[in-house]
């Protein structure tokens, strides 16, 4: 399986697809090690199992998913305007900028994440180098 299995209690376990792991890149070998067997986690409930009683209830480990144990709030592109601060992760530095994922996670082809340009013109008041 591409993910990693959690038991939440004795008789019930949940999955935690490959990409609701981490907000950052990890691929199918490095799950063992980020997770090995008897790790405590916190997780969230993405969506509830369906279709029979092998079915398990999908996980998500994101930091942008779980963060203290509560659900942050979901970043839009419509809740965004000039001057508005926000936080995120730095996601690739290039020589034009940097890359900042500002909402990451969701399930699905690019849903529910919200990445960032930030310009270098427009990354500090003094000069970068």
């Amino acid at each position: 399986a591409r993910g990693a299995f959690v038991s939440l209690s004795r008789s019930l376990d949940g999955f935690v697809p490959l990409r609701q792991i981490s907000d950052e890149f990890i691929d199918e070998k490095g799950v063992s090690a980020m997770l090995p067997p008897g790790t405590l986690v916190v997780a969230r409930v993405v969506k509830l199992a369906s279709g029979g009683a092998n079915a398990l209830p999908s996980l998500s480990l994101k930091r942008s998913d779980v963060e203290g144990g509560t659900m942050r709030k979901r970043l839009t592109f419509e809740a965004l305007h000039a001057g508005r601060a926000v936080t995120g992760f730095v996601r690739k530095v290039v020589d034009f900028g940097v890359f900042v994922r500002l909402h990451g996670g969701g399930e699905g082809k690019g849903a529910e994440r919200l990445d960032a340009l930030c310009h270098s013109s427009e990354a500090s008041d003094s000069k970068l180098t």
